[in-house]
């Protein structure tokens, strides 16, 4: 079973191609250090401004592949590529799956090249190669710059792992022919696999920072001060009012600022509560305040009666 990154497919993906794909590679016997990135996107792309690969396989003792997935019914007239899905829908290219995964391999180790440290500089010259799989019809290679090899289709089955070695020694012959034999340093390992894997699309877990946290409370204290002061210019043109709102949003202290207000003013204030530690703290709060901003009475209103 080859380790899936992410480990389930997304509900969005709509191809029955590429989630048989998933699923094979996912079951795949004698796979457990191979690592297959499903739909890694590409932001430096060759040619595009976003690109993606549907599945960058990653084999130790091997290399990097690119695999693209085209399910349902393929055509191709007049060079003009066309994919009809089981929703007879067609999607019409001119650039073929052939080159869009050679796009995206160049454009993968590109990127990769640039992120790569010191101690792992030998990656830049890594082995590896594309695959095509069209696992719904039977496909025979007929352009010049295509390799049966390279196929997947319907004879094939399940046996995606089968594919991708009889890719990889395909890419080993073309890779002999221009760069010589293919060296240790031109395989990867299975901690370069790791490590590839988590430079293109590793785990990270980044935690709000005080700043922001402090930024967020201090906006939140802003408002509800701003809140308490226009609720306080209402009490100013009513007689009675009721203030209900939920819990901790600074009741209290609009009534112990009103009753200050009266106070200052001259007149008898009483500020009654119903709970028992809230009296208590409310007569320990007005204690410490000048005479003039003292109620006639504060505490819970069954202290008073």
């Amino acid at each position: 079973m080859a380790i899936m990154i992410p480990s389930d497919i997304s509900p969005d993906v709509r191809s029955n191609a590429e989630r048989h794909v998933f699923s094979w590679f996912k079951e795949a016997p004698d796979t457990g250090d191979w690592i297959v990135l499903h739909s890694l996107g590409i932001t430096n792309h060759n040619k595009l401004i976003y690109g993606e690969v549907d599945f960058f396989v990653l084999v130790p003792n091997w290399g990097i592949f690119a695999l693209e997935v085209k399910g349902g019914r393929v055509q191709r007239e007049k060079g003009i590529w066309s994919f009809t899905d089981k929703y007879d829908h067609t999607d019409c290219r001119i650039k073929g799956p052939f080159d869009q995964a050679w796009d995206g391999i160049y454009s993968i180790r590109r990127s990769i090249r640039e992120r790569l440290d010191d101690g792992h500089k030998q990656l830049e010259s890594l082995f590896f190669g594309i695959g095509i799989m069209f696992p719904d019809v039977e496909y025979e290679s007929v352009r010049t710059d295509e390799e049966q090899l390279q196929v997947f289709d319907c004879n094939d089955g399940k046996n995606v792992k089968a594919f991708v070695l009889r890719m990889a020694k395909g890419a080993v012959k073309v890779w002999e022919v221009q760069n010589g034999s293919l060296k240790k340093e031109n395989r990867s390992t299975t901690e370069d696999v790791k490590y590839l894997a988590n430079l293109l699309r590793g785990d990270f877990d980044r935690r709000v920072s005080l700043k922001v946290l402090y930024n967020y409370a201090e906006e939140e204290l802003v408002t509800l001060t701003e809140n308490q002061y226009r609720c306080i210019d209402q009490l100013e043109d009513n007689p009675r009012c009721l203030i209900k709102v939920a819990a901790g949003t600074g009741k209290t202290l609009i009534a112990v600022e009103q009753v200050k207000k009266f106070a200052a003013a001259g007149q008898k204030v009483a500020l009654f509560c119903y709970n028992n530690k809230l009296g208590q703290w409310l007569q320990h709060y007005f204690d410490f305040q000048s005479e003039n901003l003292r109620p006639y009475y504060v505490g819970t209103l069954h202290g008073y009666i």
